[in-house]
């Protein structure tokens, strides 16, 4: 049995400017194949497929971030609106 992994697909709806995440599992390696499949879901001119990560690929992304910032309570002032706040000013959607 192949080894599965978590892969995030960010995407931005042309129309709106609305950028927003997908995901799905696939087996390990698989980027290429997530990638044609997210396309094919969003199909360009209405979406823009930006890229594709894994679940790690993301996680040592962000653990770079912050060896190179600190952590959250270090380099962020502290904030008065939540996640959903935020991610609504935005106009951003987690799918």
């Amino acid at each position: 049995m192949a080894i599965m992994e978590r892969y995030v697909i960010f995407i931005k709806k042309v129309a709106s400017g609305e950028e927003f995440v997908s995901s799905r599992r696939a087996a390990a390696g698989q980027h290429n194949k997530v990638l044609a499949e997210a396309e094919e879901k969003y199909p360009y001119p209405n979406y823009v497929v930006h890229t594709v990560y894994t679940e790690r690929e993301l996680q040592n992304v962000l653990d770079g971030i912050k060896r190179w910032c600190g952590t959250d309570q270090e380099a962020l002032p502290p904030q008065s609106e939540t996640a959903a706040e935020t991610a609504e000013s935005a106009g951003q959607m987690i799918h």
